[in-house]
């Protein structure tokens, strides 16, 4: 046995001779070290140096086979690899389940190994003065020995190599535990849907933004529905992952201050529901202030272009779309709303400005989403006349409008389209504002007398079938006087028989008679 100290911490070892040279495990520290080969390093039972020793070297040594030694003899001569620590008394012994078949191991003699005759006698002590003799132990527990067929014909057996010790393979099975346990990570190799989608809505409407801030298109619709597109997907995922926890829970989700709070949980889908209605409410916060913000960065594009040198051009030699833009990007509304006034009433097609439609109908349909009211409405009566059949639409959607400065310009403008085929739905739209208090029911009044005809007499006769005050029904009457015809006659008949109130009854009775009357002065000229 050769004893030698660990080159981390300095512990005292013991192993076998044979093992110089290969790889062990510290019992103290837990550290990978290499027994020492050179001799010089060996150490006494004191740790002292040992420099000089009776026994050859392993290659000196003659070599024989456990197969040629009894193995009773065998057994008796397994010795326990201690390890001797720093404080006297500490040993724990080491041992190895790995086999001994065949293998090759130096003769030794029972001088040198120190180990008893047949007889029980010990017939010598150990060859060096400093080197301990060697006790004697029963075999371990799960210590292999292979059986030999011969004895060596001195009675000499070898002592078992320790190949490997308990230590040593306690690391590399803690080791293998360790990597089996807690493999490393592969990354994932392909997208979610949830974040494709989430991916796929955020680039549209961040690429649709940027084209509405740095350029004349206007893409704020576009963004405000991808906007609230994803927010409802957050709205709805988050409200059906509850709801598959706990019913009552999920109704709880869907009442807006309680939904920020499930949102915020890591459990429920790893924040994904989180952050598709993060991204939507940024983008209609956005969306809804692209036309503040457009002018602004617009006038950063124009100002850093390369090349630009900045020329104050006289407003008397400006058309009225460069006026136009530069008014807006001023902010000077007044004269931007004298301008669309003026436009509002140019001719489209033979005007000097008529070169520049395209790009005048894009201006104004973008100003027909200003903030400013003033510049909102004039811009509105504008692109009626410079802009396409999306200009009824916009008409359309102001006469619903909670400002009544544009629910008026709206039904001042619906009427040019009475003889389109949208006609009885602008009709149906102006006979809605009719009874409503002040001067708007008045316009609207005469906006439906100016449309005329069929769509305006089917307007009214159903306005008055489903209205149930009188004033409104009053009003309604005094129009069929100058629109109906002889489908109003029949209509309103029926409608005197089973009116309960006297005074609707009778206006209605005068009104069949006045229609009668206007339809023979007109069908007699």
């Amino acid at each position: 046995m050769l004893r030698y100290r660990c080159p981390h911490c300095n512990q005292l070892l013991q192993t076998h001779e044979l093992r110089a040279g290969k790889k062990s495990v510290c019992v103290a520290c837990l550290s990978t070290h290499t027994i020492p080969l050179d001799r010089s390093a060996w150490l006494t039972e004191n740790g002292e140096p040992l420099f000089q020793r009776s026994m050859g070297t392993a290659e000196q040594l003659p070599q024989t086979t456990t197969a040629s030694l009894p193995i009773q003899s065998i057994v008796e001569a397994v010795a326990d690899v201690s390890v001797v620590g720093s404080t006297a008394g500490s040993t724990s012994t080491l041992f190895s389940n790995t086999p001994l078949v065949e293998t090759a191991a130096p003769q030794m003699s029972m001088h040198s190994a120190g180990i008893p005759n047949r007889d029980g006698k010990d017939s010598t002590t150990p060859s060096h003065p400093h080197a301990p003799p060697h006790p004697i132990t029963e075999p371990a527990a799960g210590i292999t020995v292979a059986e030999t067929e011969d004895e060596n014909a001195n009675g000499v057996f070898v002592e078992p190599i320790q190949v490997q010790t308990q230590a040593e393979i306690a690391a590399a099975l803690t080791e293998v535990l360790t990597h089996r346990m807690k493999p490393p990570r592969h990354p994932r190799q392909d997208l979610r849907l949830s974040t494709a989608a989430w991916l796929g809505l955020t680039g549209l409407g961040i690429a649709l933004l940027f084209v509405s801030l740095f350029s004349s298109a206007n893409y704020s619709r576009e963004v405000l529905a991808l906007g609230l597109a994803e927010f409802l997907i957050g709205y709805g995922w988050i409200i059906w992952l509850t709801s598959h926890r706990n019913l009552k829970r999920g109704i709880l989700c869907a009442i807006p201050p309680i939904t920020f709070y499930y949102l915020g949980q890591w459990k429920y889908a790893k924040f994904r529901p989180l952050r598709f209605a993060a991204t939507g409410f940024v983008l209609l916060v956005l969306a809804l202030l692209n036309s503040h913000l457009s002018p602004i960065t617009r006038g950063w594009v124009k100002g850093d272009a390369p090349h630009v040198k900045s020329v104050v051009l006289d407003p008397e030699k400006m058309s009225k779309l460069e006026k136009m833009r530069d008014y807006r990007n001023q902010r000077a509304y007044d004269k931007l709303i004298d301008l669309l006034r003026d436009l509002s009433k140019t001719d489209a097609e033979k005007s000097v400005d008529a070169k520049d439609r395209p790009e005048l109908a894009l201006e104004l349909k973008a100003l027909c989403q200003h903030p400013d009211t003033g510049v909102k409405v004039a811009a509105m009566a504008a692109y009626a006349r410079w802009g396409g059949d999306d200009a009824r639409e916009i008409c359309l959607k102001a006469i619903e409008s909670s400002s009544q400065e544009e629910r008026m310009a709206a039904i001042q403008l619906l009427p040019q389209w009475k003889n389109t085929d949208k006609a009885a739905v602008v009709a149906q739209a102006i006979a809605s504002r009719i009874g409503r208090p002040g001067i708007e029911s008045n316009r609207a009044e005469a906006a439906l007398v100016e449309i005329d005809g069929v769509p305006a007499e089917l307007a009214a006769l159903g306005l008055l079938l489903r209205s149930e005050d009188q004033t409104t029904r009053l009003l309604v009457l005094s129009i069929l006087d100058k629109v109906g015809g002889n489908e109003s006659i029949a209509a309103l008949r029926s409608y005197a028989d089973q009116s309960l109130d006297p005074a609707v009854k009778s206006r209605s009775l005068d009104t069949i008679e006045n229609i009668r009357k206007r339809l023979l002065k007109k069908g007699g000229k």
